[in-house]
């Protein structure tokens, strides 16, 4: 097998497989559901009038679909609400299906310091596969909000749906480009192959006799 068949071959190789790619990763998307909306659930507390008030919080978008082993972080940014002159809140990030660092956390700002906003992140990491759930709760004195969240976790060797989708294209490009010498020298000798027939004397059409 001469150099230009070779590369045509594993071109080919590559297209194919970037082909089966394409469907291996509908397939896998296909086979989870999609995500619910976030549920929320808010609870108060009947205390006295000697209270701290919660902290405002606000918990930054982040992408739901995520690799088994590979760590993300959650971002929450806390402030103290202009008519307040202190705030409390317990920030907690419960997970079955993921390791979390930290899985609480205090924050207590005030207006007389220079800490009047926080930025806090969870550091996470997925440990099973499928679609799994994670609740965020901030509570204080005053009651407590909760938010729970669907993530897909994807399994190796699955890929994400986004790299799969655009992986194939690059691939059959590529392939293409490999093969693209045997296919010119292919078609190049089958143009002269019908040259040399179309120029050979008919055989059967034998010329006059003597």
């Amino acid at each position: 097998m001469d150099r230009k068949a070779a590369l045509a071959l594993a071109g080919l190789s590559i297209i194919a497989l970037s082909l089966m790619s394409t469907f291996w990763g509908l397939a896998y998307v296909l086979e989870f559901p999609k995500l619910k909306p976030d549920r929320v659930e808010r609870s108060a507390y009947k205390v006295g009038h000697e209270r701290t008030p919660q902290c405002a919080v606000t918990l930054r978008n982040v992408n739901r679909k995520v690799m088994l082993g590979r760590s993300f972080n959650m971002l929450a940014d806390v402030s103290l609400e202009p008519s307040a002159s202190t705030c409390r809140t317990e920030l907690q990030l419960s997970a079955a299906a993921f390791d979390v660092k930290p899985e609480s956390i205090d924050c207590e700002l005030s207006k007389d310091s220079s800490h009047r906003t926080r930025l806090v992140y969870f550091n996470i990491l997925p440990k099973e596969a499928g679609t799994q759930q994670v609740v965020f709760t901030a509570s204080g004195d005053d009651g407590s909000e909760s938010r729970t969240m669907e993530f897909i976790v994807y399994e190796y060797p699955h890929v994400n749906p986004a790299f799969s989708f655009w992986f194939p294209t690059g691939s059959c490009l590529f392939g293409g480009m490999l093969s693209l010498p045997w296919w010119i020298e292919f078609f190049r000798n089958r143009g002269k192959a019908k040259v040399a027939t179309r120029a050979r004397p008919d055989d059967s059409n034998p010329g006059p006799s003597a």
